[in-house]
């Protein structure tokens, strides 16, 4: 089981996401509401959080939280989005969302992004907006929470609310980068969501109003349109203001009403109508598209409802579909466990859109020759849970995790995240529900699941499927053969209702742990060393066993762990078998259990674990409560024991990869993967993927032969970081890993990595979705001279500032250029900065015009004291945040660092030495490392669809040449 989702959060909420999607109004009678949910239930809300509303209707929500430190959470959310545009209107809601940042009347355009950046605010991550169909939200997370600058927040969100300037000369800029926007997004996995949306919600408004919008009417579209929809929607009763962090409370409550009382009504509004869908009997739906490279198959049914307000009974009929969809779920991870089975994926759901239509299905994801016998086998499971319903043992297992994940929200309530608490907030109020804290939950639902009958879950299935409605659906590379699709599809389906339909098999849930541990006295440490200045320590065991821990107050009764051991990347003995070692060792449980047994095992219990193959070693990860530190501990001594290596395992994961690679083949971004990665690193075997026909040969010989000695024989370093007793961790961690004998195998490697110094590569995929992908890349060095390694993600940063504002700001070229700094830790010597742009084929050389010249500008315009302050205070926010997370202390600082012993100094140094770096250490590297003489070039382009051959593909037809602009 891989690392759910689902744990350390607020659980019933995230159940309202699954089944209320995106939003609801339990107003019929207007879109305009100023009342809250709770109001409109019985239910009490959070007790923590404070609901507030202004004498004009806008409302507004406070928590204060400390996670982390000092940072505040200041959202936006204007209750309006593409659903609310006019037919001419297609897209005016996401243009406005943009123009939002490119002036309003206390932030001329250009200074607003510079401001954030100043103060500490990363674009995207701290300053950002969303528009979906039903709801625009803007961003902002700020550094600190002193009144001061609580109030230049708001001062930004009541120029969001009503101040913006929407010049004619912005309005046009931005048509470009809208356009861009539009152009990145497109992909064969984004037209066929479109194509699907438009069958199954037909006779609504929503698929012809995609948040992007209509190409036509963003050429068009101008100042009196774009100021004529925020007139009519940016309104005080259509907005929330959300805060939500370390802050005052009393004080912020006087500051919203200084803010946002003077902002004043408009004239009424028609509000939106999301019409009804018209489905009758069995259709069918079918989307050939051979660049998606695999076709889903589904059966669905689909029911107009009408929209509801919160209550005890609705939240606990959302449990209730939940449960019963999760035991369909483990039914589905079971079966695709076996070499017969013809899918790769599948899934049950049952969803509510829009508080307006609920959608159950079943559905699979297969390889396009294997459509019907997937599509037969779910449309058998659909069956056997409709004529024979659930057993006795299915329903507790659902009811012990649901129990496990209640208690644990409970338990970690108190150091939950104020990002995660206003995300929460802003679905919650989308979707008109109730937000429940962690321990109203468990009070409230604990006994509601615990009561839930095998009854009441068969009676929900059959209930849901009642209607005679089903929408047969096949979606992508499966090419039907008959003229009418259609036809064939029905065809298909009506021979399978004659089958009988065994019932399913009763299973056990298996026992764990099985492994058995002597008894008897265990090892103590023959070595303990204190790092007093990180509060950290280290013991040496006998055997060669090294234990780090530390104790944090992050995250309260949580404990996390990272058992290496080997030298992962490093020892790879072919191109591509780390990432199929990672897929069947994540996928095969241990030799006693299957992956769906062991996940069976420990149902009712929050350990999580993965496996991955890290640069230099491998790496065994597991989390859990603290009251479980030893069945997670027990976890990793089976992993790493007694592992599976299944042939079934490997099967499907190659069943998946070749799916994969027909995707990455029809698509510029996985031609970066295919051939831009080897290309930058000389073909070097961690960096990038090998090609299909080589890849397709990798056998699980070559998985078992790698990996095995290093998990018999490899000396072990096991971390540990959270809410724990020091003396029982070190008693558990020699019980299960002190074991006698030594552990010493190692292989010594040294790879090599070569940087196409001058070079220049053109490649094509064949994609109808016309974009190409720009590639620079500037080599520099590896990753051990930490000081250099840092200003090299300065230098990185500053380097995409200057990108965005000549080909987004100024040109309009693009929607987001990313540059970003990598460097090696096992290549010696081998490092670079890329700067990634997305852009249409007309505009190619454009950017690389821009990037040639920003190459340049480094030298003819050196970096100031305050463009360094603009890449530089992000950076320092975002290091501070982190040195309070248990994951920093366990992967960046600890784990390892009996190999690695300088990163036990780096959380000394980190804020200081970066709050250090001056202009004239970025002008040096600048001038060392961004030179044409240190670069190399790569283009993605795509060239038109055409079918992908799983026997042909091969190294691309690629062109490499000298970078005659360089």
């Amino acid at each position: 089981m891989i690392f759910s989702f689902f744990r350390f959060t607020s659980l019933i909420l995230i159940l309202f996401l699954l089944f209320v999607s995106v939003t609801s109004a339990a107003d019929t009678d207007s879109c305009l509401s100023t009342t809250w949910p709770h109001e409109q239930s019985t239910l009490e809300p959070d007790p923590s959080i404070y609901f507030g509303r202004l004498e004009n209707g806008l409302r507004f929500v406070l928590q204060s939280n400390t996670e982390p430190r000092d940072r505040v959470a200041v959202y936006l959310n204007v209750e309006a989005g593409s659903l609310h545009e006019k037919r001419d209107e297609r897209g005016l809601a996401h243009y406005l969302e943009h123009m939002l940042f490119n002036g309003t009347i206390h932030f001329p355009p250009g200074e607003l992004i510079d401001y954030f950046r100043s103060i500490g605010m990363s674009f995207g991550a701290d300053v950002n907006g969303y528009t979906t169909y039903t709801d625009t939200v803007y961003k902002l997370v700020v550094p600190l929470g002193t009144e001061q600058s609580l109030d230049q927040a708001l001062l930004v969100m009541r120029d969001y609310a009503d101040g913006a300037l929407l010049l004619e000369e912005e309005i046009e800029r931005e048509r470009g980068v809208i356009l861009a926007e539009k152009t990145a997004r497109d992909s064969a996995r984004y037209r066929s969501a479109v194509a699907r949306n438009t069958f199954v919600l037909r006779n609504t408004p929503f698929p012809d109003r995609q948040p992007i919008g209509d190409e036509q009417v963003l050429l068009q579209a101008g100042q009196d349109e774009l100021r004529g929809f925020y007139r009519r929607w940016y309104r005080p009763e259509n907005m929330v203001l959300i805060l939500v962090g370390d802050f005052d409370l009393t004080s912020t409550k006087e500051l919203v009403a200084e803010h946002f009382d003077s902002m004043q009504n408009t004239e009424p509004v028609v509000c939106p109508e999301y019409g009804v869908t018209d489905h009758a009997g069995i259709e069918t739906f079918y989307h050939y598209d051979p660049e998606l490279g695999a076709t889903d198959v589904a059966i669905e049914t689909l029911r107009n409802k009408v929209p509801e307000n919160d209550s005890l009974r609705l939240q606990q009929d959302n449990i209730l579909r939940y449960m019963a969809s999760m035991i369909i779920n483990h039914r589905l991870d079971q079966l695709q466990e076996s070499v017969e089975s013809p899918f790769t994926s599948a899934g049950y759901y049952d969803t509510v859109m829009f508080d307006r239509f609920r959608i159950t299905g079943i559905r699979a994801s297969t390889k396009k020759e294997n459509w019907q016998q997937s599509l037969a086998l779910i449309e058998s499971e659909l069956r056997k849970v409709l004529d024979y319903g659930i057993s006795e043992s299915e329903l507790e297992r659902v009811k012990r995790d649901l129990r496990s994940d209640l208690e644990n929200a409970f338990l970690s309530a108190d150091t939950r995240n104020s990002m995660h608490l206003i995300s929460q907030i802003v679905a919650s109020l989308d979707a008109h529900r109730v937000l429940l804290s962690p321990a109203q939950e468990l009070e409230l639902f604990a006994p509601f699941v615990e009561a839930v009958t095998i009854e009441e879950v068969n009676h929900l299935f059959r209930d849901n499927w009642a209607t005679d409605i089903r929408l047969l659906q096949v979606n992508g590379d499966a090419e039907l053969t008959k003229p009418d699709s259609g036809d064939e599809l029905l065809a298909f389906y009506e021979t399978l209702k004659d089958r009988k339909i065994a019932p399913p098999e009763q299973l056990s849930i298996p026992s764990f742990p099985y492994l058995i541990v002597a008894e008897g006295p265990k090892g103590r440490p023959v070595k303990n060393t204190t790092f007093a200045d990180i509060g950290a320590q280290r013991f040496d065991f006998a055997n060669g066993l090294i234990l780090n821990l530390k104790n944090t107050d992050f995250k309260k009764n949580q404990v996390r762990a990272a058992l290496h051991f080997g030298d992962g990347q490093r020892s790879l003995p072919k191109k591509g078998v780390g990432m199929l070692a990672s897929s069947v060792v994540n996928g095969s449980g241990t030799a006693r259990l299957t992956a769906t047994e062991l996940e069976a095992a420990l149902s009712g219990t929050s350990v999580r674990h993965s496996f991955r193959v890290a640069e230099e070693s491998f790496v065994l990860s597991a989390k859990a409560v603290s009251s479980e530190l030893e069945l997670m501990l027990q976890v990793l001594h089976a992993l790493l024991n007694d592992p599976g290596f299944r042939s079934s395992v490997y099967e499907r994961s190659m069943k998946n990869f070749e799916s994969m690679y027909r995707r990455l083949e029809n698509s510029i971004e996985g031609g970066a993967r295919l051939y831009l990665d080897n290309f930058f690193s000389g073909n070097a075997k961690s960096s990038g993927l090998p090609p299909w026909i080589d890849f397709s040969t990798l056998q699980l010989d070559d998985v078992v032969d790698w990996l095995k000695p290093y998990f018999q024989g490899a000396p072990l370093e096991l971390t540990i970081v959270g809410d724990f007793d020091p003396d029982r961790v070190i008693e558990l961690a020699a019980k299960y890993f002190d074991v006698p004998g030594q552990r010493v195998y190692m292989v010594e490697a040294h790879p090599q990595a070569q940087f196409p110094v001058g070079q220049y590569l053109e490649t094509t995929v064949q994609s109808s979705v016309d974009k190409v992908l720009v590639r620079y890349a500037w080599l520099t060095d590896d990753y051990h001279d930490i000081r250099r390694t840092r200003r090299l993600h300065v230098l990185a940063a500053t380097l995409e500032e200057r990108l965005r504002k000549k080909i987004r700001e100024e040109l309009g070229a693009v929607y987001s250029p990313s540059v970003y700094s990598l460097n090696s830790r096992i290549y010696q010597g081998y490092g670079a900065i890329y700067a990634d742009v997305v852009v249409e084929e007309s505009l190619v050389d454009t950017v690389r015009d821009a990037l040639d010249e920003i190459e340049s500008s480094f030298t003819l315009t050196p970096v100031d004291n305050k463009e360094l302050r603009g890449a530089q205070s992000p950076i320092l926010t975002s290091l501070k945040d982190g040195l309070r997370t248990n994951s920093y202390w366990l992967h960046s600082v600890l784990s390892l660092s009996s190999r690695n012993s300088d990163q036990l100094q780096w959380p000394l140094t980190l804020i200081d030495d970066f709050g250090s770096i001056s202009s004239g250490e970025i002008n040096d590297l600048a001038q060392r490392y961004i030179r044409s003489n240190r670069r190399a070039v790569g283009i993605v382009r795509s060239e038109g669809s055409a079918e992908f051959s799983s026997v042909d593909q091969g190294a691309n037809s690629n062109g490499v040449f000298p970078d005659d602009n360089g």
